[in-house]
C-alpha cells in the first residue's frame, strides 16, 4: 500500500481558482491604449514597446544589430548567406519573434498567480487576437478587448503630441489594416471607445 502526502500549500495551489482577467485592448499606435492601461491599476501591462526599451535601449527600435546576431547564433542563422536586400526584414522578424516570446513569458506568469493583465500591443488583427486568446486559455476567466474607434486624424493629432511619435505612414497602415474585434474571437466582452 502506497501512501501520498500532498503539502498544505500543493493542496492550496490546486483549489485556487483563476480569477485573473485578460485585456487585449485593440487600436492604432497614439489612440490611447497605454493612457488607459495606466487607469486600470492594479494590473499587469504586459508591453511590447517596454520590452524593446529594455532590450535596444529605445522602445521605438525593432531591433538592433547586436541583439539580431545573438538571436542569430542562437537560431543558427549565417548572416553571410542572406541575401541583402532581405537581411534587415529577417532582424525585424527574428527580434520581434523574441519580443513578443518576452511578452507572452510575462503574461503567463501573472495569470498563473491570478493577477489581471493588460496585452499592450497595437492587437490589430483577428487572427493575432484569436491566437493570444488560445495561448492563454485556461488561465483567465475573464477576456475582454476594448476597442478604439476613433478617427485617423485624432489618432494622427494624439501621435504628434506623443513624447515618441510614430511616423504617420505607419499608423496609416495599421489603421487600414485593423480588424474590428468581436466576441466570436472568443473575448467575454467588446468595448467600443470612441473619442
Amino acid at each position: 500500500m502506497m501512501i501520498y502526502i500532498v503539502s498544505k500549500q500543493r493542496q492550496a495551489k490546486t483549489r485556487r481558482k483563476i480569477m485573473a482577467k485578460l485585456i487585449i485592448p485593440v487600436g492604432v499606435p497614439g489612440c490611447g491604449k497605454s493612457t488607459l492601461a495606466s487607469s486600470l491599476s492594479p494590473i499587469v501591462i504586459a508591453s511590447s514597446d517596454a520590452i524593446r526599451k529594455n532590450l535596444f535601449g529605445d522602445d521605438a527600435l525593432q531591433y538592433t544589430d547586436e541583439v539580431a546576431a545573438q538571436l542569430f547564433r542562437q537560431k543558427g542563422i549565417d548572416p553571410d548567406t542572406v541575401p541583402e536586400n532581405e537581411l534587415e526584414r529577417l532582424k525585424v522578424s527574428v527580434c520581434n519573434e523574441h519580443v513578443f516570446k518576452l511578452v507572452d513569458a510575462q503574461v503567463r506568469e501573472a495569470l498563473k498567480n491570478g493577477q489581471d493583465v493588460f496585452y499592450d500591443a497595437t492587437n490589430i488583427s483577428r487572427h493575432l487576437r484569436k491566437s493570444i486568446l488560445q495561448k492563454f486559455q485556461g488561465l483567465y476567466t475573464e477576456s475582454i478587448a476594448y476597442y478604439f474607434n476613433i478617427p485617423l486624424e485624432k489618432a494622427l493629432e494624439q501621435n504628434a503630441r506623443r513624447s515618441r511619435v510614430v511616423p504617420p505612414e505607419v499608423i496609416e497602415r495599421f489603421y487600414r489594416r485593423m480588424q474590428e474585434p468581436t466576441k466570436e474571437e472568443g473575448f467575454s466582452k467588446v468595448i467600443e471607445i470612441r473619442k
